[in-house]
């Protein structure tokens, strides 16, 4: 990760630019925080969406589920909704 963060830098010296507002999205939301980390003047702002900074073995198993219940034959998550609830998506 700090080889892409490195590369971000790089680019931002190449195109003549001191700053700029770094936006992520996933996984370029972890690398976008890295960069902001490393090169804290480089930044002007930090947008990010739909990202983390950490996946640790919990989360990465509930994702994990969740990717095979959206490969299944289940495409509201049954597994996953509460009776009452249920009714109201159907």
């Amino acid at each position: 990760m700090p080889l892409y963060a490195q590369d971000l830098g790089d680019l931002l010296d190449y195109l003549e630019k001191e700053a700029a507002i770094i936006f992520g999205v996933s996984w370029g939301g972890v690398l976008a925080q890295r960069f902001t980390l490393d090169y804290p003047e480089k930044c002007i702002a930090l947008i990010l969406d739909s990202t983390s900074s950490e996946v640790n073995k919990e989360a990465s198993e509930i994702w994990y589920s969740q990717g095979e219940d959206a490969k299944s034959d289940n495409p509201l998550g049954e597994k996953r909704c509460e009776k009452d609830l249920k009714s109201s998506l159907l």
